[in-house]
């Protein structure tokens, strides 16, 4: 008999079906809980990446990281993340190309629910977000060739060229020879790639090349429009008129007299006493003393009204000999100049307003129409004083002449029959106070002509410098601050010459807070708008960091008929250029050992028609100016 015994496995079942739910649930909750730290850490992604991008932007235009940071944590704090979960900092690119980066970091937690079953005690879990916004320097143009026919940009004979943190550009291409190398990390051509093997990145690698039309950047800005406008008016400028005097009894101080008792200045209250060929002259305070020439002879010293108040004196000439003539302050109308006929002669005057006209019987520079011709020592005029000149003012090799003191002088000087308005001999000094009070001017209707070296030269600080001449120097010069709107052109030891010792250093071109605007209406007889060459070890020129020009150092002819070329050469070693060099219709060009820009941290925006670097040049530039960029090109990129 078969018996079958049959079991109840409905319990079974139910263990087992309570075991897989519960591990199913499990599962389940660890896939979402999953999806919810995959979705958080993709949004802490896009704010890492968005902080990134915006901090290393600030840091572009500011190159400040508190900068950096503020907009890291602002960006962070819009999209909802606590200043204290996100951190940044500056760091060199994972990208290996030596270019800087803004490391992004964002930390939160995201909350479990069904995962905390399996583990329990646990309710949230870590995620982190990383970004890095690398800064390329491509935005801003070291060097730009605006030509889109010609050479471009051309390095050769052991040239070296040195962009850090910005780029090179031309519309043409960039080709290099000679052994020539040129550094940079970022090239733009147009017309052709370029053809340069010695073309290297800072940190060894080949720089980025991208094929992109440059956009001239200050065409049409307010600071070249600003300047090119003011130019017409510069060109204008023309010699003031000199004031006349139609009598007056000439005077002629000797050692042969004792006393003027009596005649043209004891008729105006004057008396004159001399003592040991010492003449002392007093006329009483708001006197008007009109004379015909004062002259002075040989051995003589005349001390004319010295403590005089707002005394005026209408001469017809002032002529010194081999003496001495110290006048006070007062306003000196004199038609016919003021001379110096002997190399012992000293003048000197209080400050005052000085009318002058031109000399019609004294020569100096073969010219009988300077209003200030001296050729003794020293011819001094304290200030503040105002100078109305009709002719120019001539100094002789080794004299001194100051016009001028303090910071409210003011200067409209007319120009001698050879086109001067200032000539400086070999050794002279030369020096003007400051027009920098309201309505104060500083205005030649001609050249500025110092072609014999040895000299020194200070011109002080004014808004505007206006010169309807050229500006040609081979000595030591002192510019002071201010706009220097030259006519045709700037010659910088153009006639050889170069440093000179002046005022306890040595010296060759000081000018900071300048800008040269120069209009190229005429050009030397090179074809020159702008030149630096023979011995000038040291040009420094540094463009005004606030105004009308800020941040330009020079402004060339911005006429397409005016095309004079600016050149660097002849050991124009040392050379220090802050702030952008603009030729946009001009070539560029260095050579025989000069360079530009080699001290570390040298701010300079080359734009030009073309450049051309050769001979041993050596150029440097590492900054960015606001305004002098290349359109289109980004500056910042994530790279992870």
């Amino acid at each position: 008999m078969l018996i079958r015994f049959w079991r109840n496995r409905r319990g079974n079942i139910s263990v087992m079906s309570a075991i897989m739910i519960t591990s199913l649930v499990g599962v389940a909750g660890l896939v979402a809980d999953y999806g919810n730290g995959l979705f958080n850490r993709i949004e802490d992604q896009r704010v890492a990446d968005a902080a990134a991008i915006a901090g290393a932007t600030i840091y572009s235009e500011t190159d400040s990281a508190t900068s950096m940071g503020a907009a890291v944590t602002n960006v962070a704090s819009y999209n909802g993340i606590s200043s204290g979960s996100v951190s940044s900092s500056l760091v060199s690119s994972p990208s290996g190309d030596g270019n800087r980066a803004v490391k992004v970091t964002v930390s939160s937690q995201a909350p479990l629910t069904f995962a905390r079953l399996l583990q329990p005690g646990q309710s949230q879990i870590a995620i982190q977000a990383v970004s890095y916004a690398e800064m390329k320097p491509g935005g801003q143009g070291c060097i730009i060739a605006l030509k889109s026919s010609g050479t471009g940009v051309t390095a050769s004979g052991g040239t070296a060229v040195t962009a850090q943190n910005c780029s090179i550009a031309s519309n043409q291409t960039i080709t290099c020879s000679g052994g020539a190398a040129v550094t940079v990390n970022t090239v733009y051509y147009y017309s052709a790639a370029p053809g340069c093997s010695g073309l290297r990145t800072s940190a060894g690698g080949t720089p980025t090349e991208t094929q992109t039309y440059t956009t001239d950047p200050l065409m049409g800005t307010s600071e070249v429009l600003g300047q090119t406008s003011r130019l017409a008016s510069v060109e204008a400028l023309s010699s003031p008129s000199g004031p006349s005097n139609s009598g007056g009894t000439s005077i002629t101080f000797s050692s042969s007299l004792v006393t003027l008792g009596s005649g043209p200045l004891a008729a105006q209250g004057c008396t004159a006493v001399s003592l040991l060929s010492v003449w002392t002259v007093t006329c009483p305070p708001n006197t008007t003393v009109n004379l015909g020439t004062v002259s002075v002879s040989s051995g003589v010293t005349v001390n004319f009204n010295l403590n005089g108040v707002n005394n005026t004196y209408n001469f017809t000439q002032i002529s010194v000999g081999s003496g001495t003539l110290n006048f006070g302050p007062g306003t000196f109308n004199i038609a016919q100049g003021i001379v110096t006929t002997n190399g012992s002669a000293v003048a000197s005057f209080g400050a005052g307003t000085f009318n002058i006209g031109a000399s019609s019987s004294v020569s100096c520079n073969g010219s009988s129409t300077y209003s200030i011709c001296e050729t003794g020592p020293s011819m001094t005029f304290a200030g503040p004083s105002i100078f109305v000149l009709q002719g120019g003012i001539y100094a002789k090799g080794s004299s001194t002449v100051t016009l001028g003191s303090g910071s409210t002088n003011s200067y409209q000087i007319g120009k001698a029959a050879d086109g001067n308005s200032l000539y400086m001999a070999s050794s002279s000094v030369v020096s003007f106070g400051d027009a920098a009070g309201a309505g104060d001017v500083f205005q030649m209707a001609g050249n500025m002509d110092d072609p014999n070296g040895g000299t020194c030269l200070k011109v002080g600080a004014a808004t505007n410098h206006d010169v309807n001449g050229y500006f040609l120097t081979a000595g030591g010069n002192v510019l002071g601050s201010g706009v220097y709107t030259i006519a045709k052109y700037v010659s910088l030891g153009g006639s050889n010459g170069g440093n000179v010792t002046c005022w306890g250093a040595s010296t060759g071109v000081n000018a900071t807070g300048v800008t040269l605007v120069i209009g190229g209406t005429a050009l030397d007889g090179s074809g020159h708008a702008f030149y630096v060459g023979a011995g000038y070890s040291s040009v420094t020129l540094s463009a005004p960091t606030s105004g009308s020009t800020q941040n330009i150092a020079v402004i060339g002819p911005t006429s397409s008929s005016n095309t004079g070329s600016a050149v660097f050469t002849e050991g124009s070693t040392n050379t220090t250029i802050q702030g952008a060099f603009y030729m946009p219709y001009g070539n560029l060009s260095m050579s025989g050992a000069a360079s530009v820009g080699n001290a570390s941290g040298q701010c300079l925006e080359l734009i030009a028609s073309q450049v051309s670097l050769s001979g041993g040049s050596a150029l440097a530039s590492s900054c960015s100016i606001p305004g002098v960029g290349i359109s289109g090109s980004g500056v910042v990129s994530l790279v992870q």
